[in-house]
């Protein structure tokens, strides 16, 4: 029984341990959450910089952190102009630029229907075929 009382206060010990690291962990985003919403706006200059540096994948970065739904836009645009087309949804959802969105939506849903259609298409010639070598 002493052995198992030892073994039981080592396991509280180590989630004891355990526990105060999470805090400290916790701690850390919770000022890092912070620094983030009181900077955001030096975070947004900076990413407009790295922007129009043409360092847009940085500046992708902190826009994301920032949730800066311009500096998403201007990111997806050019994402638009290098075929990346979901790479540029994905930035205008986050954006909430319902209009663009909606535009690469369509987009997407139509280039999908047409391999859909035309294995449609053919499944129907095929059903047809081996239709008419029963009858």
């Amino acid at each position: 029984r002493p052995h198992i009382v030892y073994v039981a206060c080592n396991a509280l010990v180590g989630i004891k341990n355990l526990l105060a690291q999470l805090v400290k962990v916790l701690v850390f985003f919770k000022k890092l959450l912070i620094y983030i919403c009181q900077n955001s706006h030096l975070l947004n200059r900076k990413g407009n910089v790295l922007f129009n540096q043409g360092d847009i994948e940085q500046a992708r970065r902190i826009f994301l952190t920032t949730g800066y739904s311009d500096g998403l836009t201007r990111v997806a645009d050019v994402y638009v102009d290098q075929n990346r087309e979901l790479d540029a949804l994905k930035l205008y959802i986050l954006a909430h630029n319902k209009r663009k969105s909606e535009v690469l939506l369509e987009k997407i849903a139509s280039l999908i229907s047409k391999p859909v259609k035309s294995v449609d298409n053919a499944l129907c010639r095929i059903k047809k075929k081996l239709l008419s070598e029963l009858q």
